[in-house]
């Protein structure tokens, strides 16, 4: 008899170890959307307060120059927040599709949001990083003040669409299926509303939304309710049963 029960042994273990391995993966990558989130926000304050989108570039190319060394450390940081983020991604829309039962439009839609967010913001980092590391001050002004605008741009106006897409059809199957808390939907439809604003900004060369910028607060508010969002799925991977295979071995006894 236990002979023949060994195989039904063997299999349950081996789908027991599986579960584990993929749970313990899935743990690691919902962290890594936190560490993304740290390492971004980090990496963007890390040279202190940068010139708004209406400096001169005069302006601007006094700030590369004397934060060289403190940009050059921001956008390394930046960067590797990517591969953090990517993962979370990867694992956030299996998320969302498995609780919508299946692919749907909505969590393909979230899918590419995230995928031009990461796309269009790693343009504009690389931007001033080549005025940064070649350095400003020799480079003409026109350039210079191209460069920032690209930058900043990508960080604002041109990734406000971006961010409403993900955020946007994220929030709504959460609504939909309260997969996460509920909450997280007020706070992305703030989001998507300042990502609107941004848009406007594309019509304003000077002010508080120049190129978007609205005062800031859009990058604020996107990593608080990013951060809120890695968390509360740290905390929904981490309950999954960590051995399903229990079952099978209940058989056995």
């Amino acid at each position: 008899m236990n002979h023949q029960d060994s195989p039904i042994v063997g299999q349950a273990g081996n789908r027991a170890s599986e579960i584990a391995t993929n749970r313990s993966v899935d743990v690691a990558a919902a962290w890594a959307g936190l560490v993304g989130v740290v390492l971004f926000v980090v990496g963007s304050l890390f040279a202190g307060s940068v010139p708004k989108p209406d400096a001169s570039a005069g302006e601007i190319t006094t700030f590369l120059v004397q934060q060289r060394s403190s940009l050059l450390v921001g956008t390394a940081l930046i960067l590797l927040a990517i591969p953090f983020f990517g993962c979370f991604v990867g694992l956030f829309t299996g998320v969302l599709r498995d609780a919508e039962g299946g692919r749907t439009t909505l969590t393909s839609a979230a899918t590419l949001g995230w995928t031009l967010l990461l796309a269009v913001v790693t343009m504009g980092v690389l931007s001033q990083t080549a005025l940064t590391w070649r350095g400003a001050s020799g480079m003409d002004p026109h350039l210079v003040q191209f460069g920032y605008d690209l930058s900043t741009l990508s960080l604002y106006a041109i990734s406000a669409m971006a961010v409403a897409l993900a955020v946007g059809a994220t929030s709504v199957v959460i609504y939909r299926t309260g997969v996460l808390p509920r909450w997280l939907v007020a706070v992305g439809a703030a989001e998507v509303a300042i990502n609107l604003v941004e848009l406007a900004g594309l019509a304003s060369k000077g002010g508080l939304n120049a190129a978007g910028y609205g005062a800031g607060i859009g990058p604020l508010v996107f990593s608080l309710w990013a951060a809120a969002a890695a968390i509360s799925v740290v905390r929904r991977v981490g309950l999954r049963p960590a051995d399903p295979g229990a079952q099978f071995r209940d058989l056995t006894t």
